[in-house]
């Protein structure tokens, strides 16, 4: 467990960006808070089908990138597949 001291200040609690990056959480994460007595804890909400098939595009454009295919690639196509690939996985 680490533990972090932040100020509240008139804006509210501030979590640095470097903190939430280390749970895997980005801009656009939905989270959740659950209260108990005087603890709060932070938990990811719970992930729809939309949001897995966005997750795993952002993966492939930022780790695979042009080299993921769904057939052999065309030089014109490529960009093309890749945006199709992502698109199918959205509708999962």
């Amino acid at each position: 467990m680490s533990k972090i001291i932040q100020e509240i200040t008139a804006d509210g609690l501030h979590l640095p960006k470097a903190l939430v990056e280390q749970f895997g959480w980005r801009e656009g994460t939905k989270v959740m808070l659950e209260i108990h007595d005087r603890t709060v804890s932070i938990v990811p909400q719970e992930l729809t089908a939309e949001d897995i098939a966005e997750i795993a595009c952002i993966f492939l454009l930022e780790k695979v990138g042009d080299a993921a295919a769904i057939k052999k690639p065309q030089k014109k196509m490529i960009n093309g597949l890749l945006m199709s690939f992502c698109h199918m996985l959205r509708k999962i």
